[in-house]
């Protein structure tokens, strides 16, 4: 006999024609996996040969459904992340289940590493873990998954999202100093100061070994605030020449790091004294040790604008020497290095006494106040400088010895720091300076190197980076007293950029090692309204009816690539145009409105994902919008002769995938661009956050 108990479903849905098993038997149970409750139970005894139709929703059994799995909660710990990679801890809580699993909601363009095999949470507990890679762009990036629970009846979701931060601008060191960068063989305390950008954290690292002490502070310190501050102490020289001690600034952020290269020069030890032993029974004779003197009685007149180089002299005591300002300073635009020459260009005319001071290797000193007249005026047209040669002297000296080298670099632009045009030239211009055992220093032939380019990418005004390339056709071998390098560079988009240019010496055993002295330089490229008609954009094959594509279709494909990593094909996406286009236009290639792409992406999919909501967003929401990771999807009245499109001008779809100081970024036809943001404000029509799922 058979025996049948419906119960009408809540919600009608399509039914499914359930058979009993060929055979006989007392009695025979028959249940259904489903997603909602129990829609109808139906019990066969005996022979049967009939069927039951019954929703796909049912529970099938004994007279008695299942209670329904439940998730009760799910966490993520942490669920925030900074932009490098991380592990996370994800627990859940749920009810009546017996398997439980995470589902991604989304692909990312970085590592997501997680189990998506079930496991048994019988217990009421579930536990995972998820590690996130790096994330490779500026702008914040949000991970969304489900905790899934089963039963052989039921299942149940709860979504958790886990954020991980902005990639942090790249790192730059402006300047490193050290001083003093001369030490006498005895050694000495180094003060090493630099400017830095966008790191958190700057540390020294010694370079090469030394057979002398070296001693710094290995630990990494804060320096977020853009400066650093160190001391490096160095030991006695052991051996008969001068020596070398290469040390690296390093900053961090934790994404990105810099380094500068600096130097210091320990002087070698005077030669040892020979004394003679004679048994003649003569007075023995002390021999008169000269005291430390400043020779140098004054400084020669200089003038505003016009370069400045005059050496200071000493004799006496134990050389060599070392010089520095006594409880004062030298006039605006001068310096006075440590070698004991007073340079620069003065940029304030007036009368001044600039306090020096010297010491010896010994330690003694000797003060000088030493007047300075400093006339006005504009500066020449050509660079001069200003020498005086000291009065000769009845004491004959060895010629000064070499005794330390340093490198410096600066880049230019054609046209400045701001430019309209993505392609043009820059020069780096690297020079020498030496240091001599007398104490004077001064321009000197730059060691053989090369010069080596570098396009780091840009944007230090906004949120929208582009990876670094180096510019292997630029590297330049050079090795003059000042060497220029030129490189041709053709930048991939408008808006904030950053060049960098690296003089790296040959290895020398005279240089100890390598001597590096990098240089970088922000450019602004601006937009013009007309980008040029030379691109070649991806209107997805043009393979439908007509071989005509839709601008709105295209954008649709360009969103779904961006936000969940899958590549629509030509052939879909023309399709899916040309399938709206007889559902709304009675297949006139008349194109799609907004409310028409929605509705058709909502009903019918579109590159294998469903519309699930397109919020409006207002003008004054975008950047806040995009800074959340989200891509935005707009729709715009272009001008005749815009070169997006057929040129014609007229209504057009792109998405925005991020913006910069300049404009928004925005991918037309699978081309990446950049327009300003009144362009932006005065072309947009639309702009909607969407939602979408994957089918």
């Amino acid at each position: 006999m058979l025996r049948v108990q419906r119960v009408k479903p809540a919600v009608e849905a399509p039914a499914t024609w359930v058979h009993p098993p060929e055979g006989g038997g007392a009695r025979w149970a028959a249940r259904l996996r489903v997603e909602r409750t129990a829609l109808c139970t139906f019990v066969i005894s005996g022979l049967v040969s009939a069927g039951c139709l019954v929703a796909p929703s049912a529970a099938y059994g004994s007279g008695r459904s299942s209670s329904p799995a439940v998730v009760v909660s799910v966490s993520a710990t942490p669920s925030v992340l900074p932009p490098g990679d991380g592990n996370v801890t994800v627990t859940g809580k749920v009810q009546n289940a017996s398997s439980c699993e995470l589902k991604l909601l989304s692909s990312q363009s970085f590592p997501v590493v997680y189990s998506d095999s079930p496991k048994s949470c019988r217990d009421g507990n579930f536990s995972a873990h998820v590690t996130i890679g790096a994330n490779p762009s500026p702008v914040r990036r949000s991970v969304s998954f489900d905790l899934v629970a089963r039963n052989t009846t039921s299942s149940s979701t709860a979504a958790f999202r886990l954020t991980l931060a902005a990639k942090l601008p790249q790192v730059l060191v402006h300047s490193v100093q050290a001083a003093p960068s001369f030490l006498p063989p005895s050694g000495g305390q180094v003060s090493v100061t630099a400017t830095v950008e966008h790191a958190t954290s700057c540390q020294l690292e010694l370079l090469s070994s030394q057979s002398f002490p070296v001693v710094f502070s290995h630990n990494a310190r804060n320096c977020a605030g853009g400066s650093y501050s160190g001391r490096v102490v160095i030991g006695a020289n052991p051996s008969p020449i001068s020596r070398t001690v290469s040390l690296d600034l390093v900053a961090r952020n934790t994404t990105s790091s810099s380094t500068s290269a600096f130097h210091l020069t320990l002087a070698a030890p005077p030669p040892p004294t020979t004394t003679t032993t004679t048994t003649v029974p003569t007075p023995t004779t002390t021999p008169t040790t000269v005291p430390l003197e400043i020779t140098t009685k004054g400084l020669p007149n200089g003038s505003v604008g016009v370069r400045y180089f005059f050496p200071l002299h000493a004799r006496g005591g134990s050389p060599p020497y070392a010089w520095l300002v006594n409880n004062g300073r030298v006039p605006s635009g001068l310096r006075l290095t440590a070698k004991g020459v007073v340079t620069g260009t003065p940029t304030v005319a007036g009368d001044f006494t600039v306090p020096v001071e010297v010491i010896d290797t010994v330690g003694d000193i000797q003060i000088s106040n030493l007047d300075l007249v400093v006339a006005g005026g504009a500066a020449p047209t050509a660079t001069t400088t200003t020498t005086m040669t000291p009065p000769p002297t009845t004491t004959t000296t060895a010629p000064a010895q070499e005794t330390g080298i340093s490198v410096s670099m600066s880049l230019t632009a054609p046209d400045g720091a701001s430019s309209t045009s993505l392609s043009d030239t820059y020069t780096a211009t690297a020079s020498a300076t030496c240091d001599y055992s007398d104490g004077s220093s001064g321009m000197c032939d730059l060691p053989a190197g090369t010069v080596s380019w570098e396009i780091l990418g840009g944007d230090d005004g906004g949120n929208f980076m582009y990876p670094s390339t180096p510019a292997t056709d630029c590297n330049e071998q050079v090795g003059a007293a000042t060497a220029t390098s030129s490189c041709d560079v053709t930048w991939s988009t408008y808006g904030d950029q950053s060049l960098g240019a690296t003089y790296t010496s040959s290895p020398s055993a005279q240089l100890e090692g390598q001597i590096v002295a990098p240089q970088s330089l922000a450019v602004q490229i601006a937009a013009p309204v007309d980008l040029g008609a030379t691109y070649a954009y991806d209107t997805y094959g043009n393979t439908g009816p007509a071989g005509i594509g839709d601008c709105g279709m295209a954008a649709a494909a360009d969103w779904i690539e961006t936000t969940f990593g899958t590549f629509p094909s030509s052939q879909e996406i023309v399709s899916d145009y040309w399938a709206a286009e007889d559902d709304y236009n009675s297949g006139e290639d008349a194109g799609l409105t907004a409310t028409e792409l929605f509705d058709y992406w909502q009903s019918n999919g579109i590159g294998g994902t469903s519309l699930t909501g397109a919020d409006p967003i207002s003008s004054s929401d975008v950047e806040s919008e995009l800074s959340d990771g989200y891509v935005l999807l707009s729709s715009a009245t272009l001008p005749a002769g815009y070169p997006l499109g057929d040129g014609q001008g007229g209504g057009h779809f792109w998405i925005i995938v991020g913006y910069s100081s300049y404009g928004p970024m925005i991918v037309s036809w699978g081309q990446e661009v950049q327009i300003s943001w009144a362009d932006f404000d005065s072309w947009t029509t639309g702009v909607w956050a969407l939602g979408a799922s994957q089918d």
